[in-house]
C-alpha cells in the first residue's frame, strides 16, 4: 500500500510532497514489547567527546571516529566535538534498533 500526499500553496505551486509505504508485517521476535527510550542522565546540554566516552565506556578514537563519519550529529569549535544531549539520545536510541 502506498499513499501520497500534497500540499500545494494557493496558487497551486507544489510545497512538499510526501510518499510513504506501509511496513511489511514483521516476524515475531523476542524483542516484541516497545523498547523504553533511553534517557542520558548527564546535567549538560552539550557533551564533549570526554563526556561521550565515560558514558558509553570506550575510547575517544571510536567517538570521534563515529562524529568524523557524520552518524552522530555534532558542531566542532575550534579542535573540539561538541554533541547535543538530544542529538546523542536519539542516536543512541536509533543504534538499538539498527541491525
Amino acid at each position: 500500500m502506498q499513499c501520497k500526499i500534497s500540499l500545494r500553496s494557493e496558487s497551486g505551486d507544489p510545497r512538499l510532497e510526501v510518499c510513504f509505504r506501509a511496513a511489511p508485517p514483521c516476524r515475531a521476535s523476542r524483542y516484541d514489547h516497545a523498547m523504553e527510550w533511553i534517557r542520558v542522565s548527564i546535567d549538560k546540554e552539550w557533551l564533549s567527546v570526554a563526556d561521550i566516552c565515560k558514558y558509553l565506556d570506550v575510547s575517544s578514537y571510536v567517538v570521534t571516529g563515529v562524529l568524523r563519519s557524520g552518524d552522530l550529529p555534532a558542531v566542532k569549535v575550534g579542535r573540539q566535538w561538541r554533541v547535543a544531549k538530544a542529538d546523542f539520545e536519539a542516536w543512541l536510541n536509533g543504534q538499538r534498533g539498527a541491525r
